[in-house]
């Protein structure tokens, strides 16, 4: 999705949550609608999110997403000048019912002025 303006931490906190929000309340297609999805290799987006999810979830041995409750940290960055084109990224840590963690990461690319914010990847940290 392209912002309209430059990124401010308020704005770009709140679209963490609402990424992490559409997560764990099912709402995957809608999710790789809204972000996309980076690392899709030419699977479907919301195909690919759900796969990398299931697969995330496994290799920690969570038996299922927390529920829609349950906060998750936000974190925003922003890189410093660069040839990547890459802006700034929105980490967004969610527990799980394992003492492992969801790592749900957004990357702002492209116009530093009104920069794209792209699911990158789900991956998982003890």
């Amino acid at each position: 999705m392209k912002l309209l303006g430059p990124p401010e931490n308020s704005t770009l906190t709140t679209l963490g949550l609402e990424a992490t929000d559409l997560l764990l309340t099912g709402r995957i297609d809608a999710l790789a609608d809204r972000f996309g999805y980076a690392l899709s290799y030419g699977r479907e987006r919301a195909d690919a999110i759900r796969e990398d999810l299931a697969l995330t979830l496994n290799e920690f041995g969570a038996a299922s997403l927390p529920n829609a409750t349950t906060q998750p940290s936000v974190d925003v960055k922003y890189f410093g000048p660069n040839d990547t084109g890459l802006v700034g990224l929105i980490k967004c840590r969610i527990p799980t019912n394992t003492r492992a963690h969801l790592l749900i990461e957004l990357v702002l690319s492209g116009d530093p002025a009104a920069p794209y914010v792209t699911l990158e990847q789900i991956s998982g940290f003890a």
